[in-house]
């Protein structure tokens, strides 16, 4: 039984004229700076992200069909992982062929919703890196960072339903990407590599072969 009737009725009939921006995808909204291309059996994402150069970079990345994690969640973060790669998007023989496609992703793009009061992750790196330059210990262990973006459109910060609904602000959300170097993980290499791959990482030393690192 619905104790309130004519506003639940209201609820569904707001609903049912909600397109898919106002549903949260916000590869429909143009602002947002993401884009959705359809590319045969493949979805293709990307993102343009000015570099320090002046130069438009364009990022493709691909969740369908090379989802490192998964974090579909209503509170959190909802962090999600995709593999993914610089411009130019992938050649046909790819697009058919899933693991030639995630062979050639040399890229990982971070996709979640951080508080907005905390500070970024991309200043806490670049700080790190600073120091790093001056500390090997420190700068061998630091995530390499590509690119990033904070896409800004009405619905990329959780504020604006907030002060809608007359909420406080206090531990609202904002969307963030990050693009980072990929890495392969140490546990699918043999016994012997795995250890010499281990104890690399573990003293902040490389010499041997390309395998450590995608």
């Amino acid at each position: 039984m619905v104790d309130d009737l004519p506003h639940f009725l209201l609820l569904l009939l707001i609903l049912q004229r909600f397109d898919d921006a106002k549903w949260g995808y916000f590869t429909e909204c143009s602002q947002s700076g993401v884009r959705l291309e359809p590319v045969e059996k493949l979805y293709t994402f990307s993102f343009g992200v000015d570099e320090a150069t002046g130069e438009r970079t364009t990022v493709f990345f691909y969740p369908s069909h090379h989802n490192i994690h998964l974090g579909n969640t209503l509170i959190g973060r909802g962090t999600s992982v995709a593999g993914g790669r610089m411009g130019p998007p992938p050649e046909s023989a790819e697009v058919g062929d899933l693991d030639k496609l995630r062979e050639g992703n040399d890229l990982v793009v971070k996709t979640y919703w951080p508080e907005e009061k905390r500070t970024s992750e991309v200043e806490i790196l670049k700080k790190a890196r600073e120091y790093g330059e001056k500390i090997d210990f420190i700068g061998d262990h630091i995530p390499e960072m590509v690119c990033h973006l904070d896409p800004d459109f009405l619905c990329s910060s959780t504020k604006t339903i907030r002060k809608f609904l007359g909420l406080s602000t206090d531990g609202s959300r904002r969307l963030r990407m990050i693009a980072f170097r990929r890495l392969m993980p140490i546990r699918k290499l043999k016994e012997k590599d795995m250890l010499t791959a281990y104890l690399q990482c573990f003293f902040c030393e490389y010499d041997g072969p390309s395998w450590t690192h995608f």
